[in-house]
């Protein structure tokens, strides 16, 4: 299993027509987010986590199964440590029902210390297909038991971590808390996504098999407030990572600021382009503001 952090790592995107799979492709088990419902909490308030993922796989709708845990974020700053500590900060234990994918963690939790400064908190999960994440003492990390006789490469198994901080009431009066960005439009085309799973139709890539598909904008246009945050009047900078069952986006991510915070033709977007053949597909953006804020947007695509 490998570590994820909140920002995606940067990797080449392929055109269509292309023998190489898109890095944006959601062709297996995937871990898209991990998103709080705030990213900087209020002592004494509960605080839910949810994973955003997807099962790309030819055998979706088999059971996923998650493992959370928590911990202090120590002077080292690393996930990693929580684990020497895991039995004491469990949260929900592999659990593969529904709902699983989320956990609340108690304001009780949270504890500050007696100083009253802020304290970041790391929030982990593993996530395993078909079995029950289990500790694995000579790796020293949680991995899926079906997958050790798997080539690594092949393995689905994802371990994340999400950060949240807390801080007093008196810390908040001179610090405000960071809030998650916000999108004020998504845009596949010209056809607006007003909601989560709102549903698109889109033409399939009807060209020859040797020409250039032809593509579409999928853009972003957001609103944050944690220039507010930041106290110091300076700028913000955005990030929007794109996903799909299928077709190929022609980058992985997209770099923006509140001074260019809109999507159609500028920095927060992507091209697209479709499948060749009628599909069904889900289509991601995942929108970061570089301090913990994190929100998403699914939309349905129907390509006829």
């Amino acid at each position: 299993m490998r570590w994820l952090v909140s920002v995606s790592i940067a990797v080449l995107a392929v055109a269509c027509g292309s023998e190489l799979p898109s890095p944006t492709r959601v062709d297996k088990l995937r871990l898209l987010a991990l998103v709080s419902d705030t990213p900087d909490a209020l002592a004494g308030t509960d605080v839910t986590v949810r994973a955003v993922w997807a099962d790309g796989s030819s055998r979706s709708g088999r059971p996923v199964y998650f493992h959370w845990w928590l911990c202090a974020e120590g002077s080292d700053h690393e996930p990693r440590t929580c684990l020497r500590d895991r039995a004491d900060d469990v949260l929900l234990d592999g659990a593969g029902s529904a709902g699983a994918d989320r956990v609340t963690i108690p304001a009780g939790r949270l504890a500050l210390p007696a100083s009253g400064a802020d304290l970041g908190y790391f929030v982990l999960v593993a996530i395993c297909p078909d079995s029950a994440p289990a500790w694995n003492a000579t790796q020293g990390q949680f991995d899926c038991p079906n997958e050790r006789a798997i080539a690594y490469a092949m393995r689905e198994g994802i371990q994340g971590f999400r950060r949240v901080v807390v801080r007093s009431r008196e810390r908040v009066a001179t610090v405000p808390l960071n809030r998650n960005p916000d999108f004020l439009r998504v845009r596949v085309g010209t056809q607006d996504v007003p909601a989560d799973a709102a549903t698109v139709t889109l033409p399939r890539c009807a060209v020859a098999l040797d020409a250039t598909c032809p593509t579409v904008a999928v853009a972003i246009e957001a609103t944050t407030d944690s220039v507010e945050g930041r106290g110091d009047g300076t700028d913000e900078t955005l990030l929007v990572s794109f996903f799909a069952t299928d077709g190929v986006f022609d980058r992985p991510r997209a770099v923006g600021s509140m001074t260019d915070p809109r999507g159609v033709g500028g920095s927060l977007a992507a091209s697209w382009s479709a499948p060749r053949t009628a599909a069904a597909i889900s289509m991601w953006v995942v929108l970061r503001d570089g301090r913990g804020g994190e929100s998403t947007r699914m939309a349905n695509v129907r390509v006829e």
